[in-house]
């Protein structure tokens, strides 16, 4: 720890720092606490000198990369240890990026403070709800549901909690003016239904599950949503407009997706609703506006395949706005597959990376969950660093022995051992805690 400003490379020092921070976080937490600090004030420094003017040489998006890499380091270590801490150095070091790089920014944003509340679930679930609270507090994002889930099978009282904050922030929404407001509803009406899906840390006995929304919560939400939905009229001069899609999206969903709550919730406004969407889907002179509507028709209605090749089909200009409907609906329903097609035709080259890395990850924990470990390896395999194989390896490296004759087990856990590392001493957190992880499965099936 004494010798590491000599480290004059900062990338390469804040690493260090944040690696023997973690090493030393069991029996020194005042010194692991100190280097934490030290790297923090180096990554605020580094992107203060960001200069993104730097940007039409090329070398800004590398550098802006380096930053990004350097700022999950340090939340990946700390956020276990001090989240108080991470979520501070986290909000601190927010800016807007370069203006070609502010469509993916958010999403990036979100994925941090998804990465940060998943990483302090297990130890404190008090302190995961806090986050997402944070960050409902500033917008809506899907972040917040997430933990939701997350929570609801080993933390039921504060997924109940949250989905219940939520919801009153929801209720005082306009949701025809804000899509991602609307969205987070429409999830939210879909997830208080669904089966629950339990995450670590397990339970013996399991805790008892109790309903994310009482009956009346659920039913004041459905009926917003619907009576918003059904409320909208476009103008006669009104061309396609984000107001009229999310009114769209809404009838869509609710006659698809949630139609058994429909007839439940709203039996009377079936009609209604049946009448909304044929106005809304009634074609006019304007060939642009006729397009867009037999587009959005097959996206909305048909299935995701039918959605994928439409996409396919849809003039350039159409793409993204298409793509961005139906992306969203294929992550819902866990169709990893089609959810990959719909992602390469977004245009903005860093979210398309994003949406598929993010992607990949699912579909490795997906195949896991589904007993498909060989498959989930395989996906492990094609992740660039060793810090990424050994961060997903951990997540479900523990399903491993289960129900498997002792030799495959071995083999199997050897082969997570080898993608984590092959050499004699391990590069990082990750690949440590991955191979203790792998320990533990090992010892059971001995």
């Amino acid at each position: 720890a004494d010798s590491l400003n000599q480290l004059r490379v900062l990338p390469t020092r804040v690493k260090a720092q944040m690696q023997t921070a973690e090493l030393l976080w069991p029996t020194n937490e005042k010194l692991a606490t100190k280097l934490a600090a030290e790297a923090i004030e180096d990554v605020t420094q580094f992107l203060n000198n960001l200069d993104t003017s730097e940007l039409s040489r090329g070398d800004y998006y590398q550098t802006y990369r380096v930053a990004l890499e350097l700022r999950q380091e340090v939340i990946q270590v700390l956020g276990p240890h001090d989240p108080e801490m991470a979520l501070e150095f986290l909000h601190a070091t927010r800016r807007p990026s370069a203006p070609e790089l502010q469509g993916s920014s958010e999403y990036e944003e979100r994925a941090l403070e998804l990465t940060l509340a998943n990483q302090v679930i297990a130890k404190d679930p008090k302190v995961a709800v806090r986050i997402a609270r944070d960050s409902l507090k500033k917008g809506y994002s899907q972040t917040v549901l997430e933990v939701i889930v997350r929570l609801r099978g080993s933390a039921p009282e504060q997924s109940a909690q949250l989905a219940k904050d939520l919801t009153s922030k929801l209720m005082n929404e306009k949701l025809l003016e804000k899509p991602e407001a609307a969205n987070l509803a429409l999830s939210l009406l879909r997830a208080a239904h669904a089966p629950v899906v339990r995450f670590p840390p397990y339970t013996n006995p399991p805790p008892k599950i109790i309903p994310l929304l009482s009956e009346q919560e659920y039913k004041d939400l459905f009926e917003k949503t619907l009576g918003e939905a059904l409320s909208y009229k476009a103008a006669s001069t009104e061309e396609y407009s984000p107001t009229q899609n999310t009114a769209q999206e809404i009838l869509t969903t609710l006659s698809s997706s949630l139609n058994s709550e429909m007839s439940k919730y709203a039996p009377a406004s079936v009609a209604a609703l049946q009448k909304k969407m044929t106005e809304m889907t009634e074609p006019d002179d304007d060939p642009d506006a006729k397009s867009w509507q037999k587009y959005q028709e097959t996206i909305s209605e048909g299935s995701l395949d039918a959605a994928v090749a439409e996409i396919e089909r849809a003039p350039k200009e159409m793409k993204d706005g298409l793509s961005q409907l139906v992306l969203q609906r294929a992550m819902t329903t866990g169709d990893i597959a089609s959810a990959k097609q719909i992602a390469k035709n977004l245009s903005n080259p860093m979210q398309r990376r994003q949406v598929l890395a993010q992607l990949e990850i699912q579909e490795i924990l997906q195949n896991a969950q589904n007993g498909k470990i060989e498959e989930a390896l395989r996906g492990v395999e094609n992740l660039k660093t060793s810090q990424e194989r050994g961060a997903i390896l951990s997540q479900f490296v523990n399903l491993i022995g289960p129900g498997r004759k002792r030799a495959q087990a071995m083999e199997l856990l050897e082969q997570a051992r080898r993608l984590v590392s092959g050499a004699v001493r391990v590069e990082s957190p990750e690949q440590m805690n991955a191979l203790l992880e792998i320990a533990r499965p090992e010892q059971i099936v001995h």
